[in-house]
């Protein structure tokens, strides 16, 4: 099995299928981050990922479900912050993008449970797997929220 954020990227695509090709761009607050929220979640994902040299280096800051993915041939964890949203069998597309934590030594005991509702924030990079340019949050922030926001979205 491949990689989660091979997998994102498939969903992504699927979700340009999905959400039509219109462009919504996000908007900066008054540092600078660039902001995804509830009600345009899916559409400004899909911007990010269509119109990646656009937001590399920038940061980005949304709200979604902590999930893991291990490798079971090599025991690689991989890490996301998604949303769920309409696919081909009810709500089981994910969407949002792979993340890790910025620093050299950071474990897997540094990022929160799965299903924890979080907010991450971080710049949006571009790295090679396998040859496949793919995208992820190299985060400076990851907190953990009391209250949930929309786990499941609409088009």
């Amino acid at each position: 099995m491949k990689k989660i954020s091979v997998i994102a990227v498939a969903v992504i695509i699927g979700c340009s299928v999905i959400f039509g090709s219109k462009k919504s761009p996000l908007l900066a607050d008054q540092n600078g981050v660039l902001e995804i929220r509830d009600r345009l979640f899916a559409a400004q994902v899909n911007d990010v990922y269509k119109n990646a040299k656009d937001y590399i280096g920038k940061t980005i800051k949304y709200q979604g479900v902590f999930g893991r993915y291990v490798e079971d041939a090599s025991d690689v964890k991989n890490y996301y912050v998604i949303r769920y949203g309409p696919g081909c069998c009810g709500n089981d597309a994910y969407i949002g993008f792979e993340v890790v934590l910025d620093g050299d030594k950071v474990s897997d005991k540094d990022y929160p449970a799965e299903n924890e509702w979080v907010e991450a924030v971080g710049k949006v990079e571009e790295y090679d797997f396998e040859g496949i340019k793919v995208l992820r949050i190299r985060l400076s922030s990851l907190k953990i929220l009391q209250e949930r926001g929309k786990e499941f979205i609409t088009v």
